[in-house]
């Protein structure tokens, strides 16, 4: 009994020493996977792209096997892929990966690596500025407006200036991401009346006028104001259209509070503001309260007709508009 015993264990010592012989002289065959070589490429996409995962695996092992390749994307598993190699085989996996805005974080084994997903190129158009508004007929007017591209990645734009709704010039423009460019147009018309002027969806409204030449003596146009007037503030471009309309009026604007002697001499006996006060020589017609051109230029041709006259006159009109 005994006997039947020791023959068993030693074929069992017998065959455990044969086996630790083979694992360690390497004699059994096994696939082993490393890593040569991983990268990510573009770095930065436009929300949409596909970014690239490529990586290069080689068995190092003595035997074929099947490699099963993760991509984790900010800690998820995103995308995997099973190859078969056979031993000293060396194979590039690549794929591809669409993530939303913002950066992440990429794990392929033991690599890591970074990309960004950018938001995509966006306009944004200002109201158009234009200068000098209102112009002359044929006199060239200055049309600018800010454009920003509020996305993150660059990008090149047709900007189309259109008056009446017709496009009359383009340009072109290329932004990188959170940049701002000033584009500029200029044109002239030949014909008095109102243009209307868009770029980009934003509107502006360009008046061409008929310069008025004067036949008489000298005129001059006094526009006294107060900063703090809305009716004042209304006025203001009122009287920028008059001094384009009538070069030949002298016109002078000045704040209440830096008058001097002889303007106030001018607006003596007004109340409320703001005043206007045509004069020449010993003729001085006072407009008081917001005026529209229309009347502005009624007060005009009413003055106009006293300057014949050889006697000195003094007359007050105007609106009950005042501040």
């Amino acid at each position: 009994m005994f006997h039947g015993k020791g023959v068993r264990s030693i074929f069992l010592i017998s065959l455990l020493f044969i086996i630790s012989v083979i694992v360690s002289s390497g004699c059994l065959e096994k696939p082993e996977f490393r890593i040569q070589s991983f990268h990510i490429a573009p770095e930065e996409v436009v929300a949409g792209e596909d970014v690239m995962i490529i990586a290069e695996v080689e068995n190092v092992g003595n035997a074929g096997g099947t490699y099963r390749a993760i991509v984790r994307v900010d800690a998820v598993e995103t995308a995997s892929k099973d190859i078969f190699l056979a031993a000293g085989a060396r194979e590039k996996i690549e794929f591809n990966i669409s993530q939303n805005h913002g950066p992440h974080h990429v794990e392929f084994e033991d690599r890591e690596g970074t990309f960004r997903v950018l938001r995509p190129a966006e306009i944004k158009t200002n109201k158009p500025v234009v200068a000098p508004n209102p112009a002359k007929i044929g006199e060239k007017t200055n049309v600018k407006m800010s454009i920003e591209n509020v996305g993150e990645a660059e990008g090149t734009y047709p900007i189309s200036l259109m008056v009446n709704g017709k496009v009359e010039q383009t340009k072109e423009i290329t932004l990188k991401g959170g940049a701002t460019e000033e584009v500029a147009f200029i044109i002239s018309k030949d014909s008095p009346g109102s243009y209307s002027i868009e770029i980009g969806g934003q509107k502006e409204t360009l008046k061409v006028v008929q310069v008025e030449r004067l036949s008489t003596g000298i005129v001059k146009l006094l526009f006294a104001y107060s900063s703090t007037c809305p009716h004042c503030v209304y006025q203001k471009p009122i009287i920028r259209e008059f001094e384009v309309k009538y070069p030949d009026v002298e016109v002078t604007s000045v704040g209440y509070s830096y008058l001097n002697s002889e303007q106030l001499r001018l607006i003596e006996g007004t109340s409320g503001h703001p005043v206007m006060v045509f004069h020449s020589g010993d003729h001085i017609r006072q407009i008081v309260g917001e005026t529209s051109l229309y009347d502005l230029e009624k007060e005009y041709e009413t003055f106009k007709g006293k300057l014949g006259e050889t006697t000195s006159s003094k007359s007050t009109g105007g609106s009950k508009r005042v501040c």
